[in-house]
């Protein structure tokens, strides 16, 4: 699912795709500045069949990827791509490696 650059997309949305599509596989939230955290970490825990997440250019946190780390889901992500993340440090990008997932990031 390609939603990237729909630049009115909130965690309303997020969460719709949370609740509706939970066998997705594959997700572009890329430049959508309305998505917090609060609503990837719903997207992160209720797509469990995830592996693929495009979440470049927003203003996303550290704070989802920690509680997935912590709480153990999105157990299938293989790859997110967090190209021009301000807010995603290093130490986060590290511990997702770490889990065998592929980080793609530019900045």
């Amino acid at each position: 699912l390609n939603i990237g650059s729909c630049y009115n997309v909130t965690d309303t949305g997020v969460l719709a795709i949370a609740k509706f599509s939970c066998n997705l596989k594959h997700l572009i939230i890329s430049s959508n500045y309305g998505i917090t955290s609060k609503g990837l970490s719903a997207l992160l825990k209720q797509c469990t069949n995830l592996e693929t997440l495009d979440i470049g250019r927003t203003y996303l946190s550290n704070t989802s990827f920690d509680d997935m780390l912590r709480e153990g889901y999105a157990k299938n992500l293989k790859e997110i791509r967090l190209y021009k993340c301000p807010n995603i440090s290093e130490g986060i990008m590290e511990r997702l490696a770490a889990k065998g997932i592929m980080i793609n990031s530019c900045f």
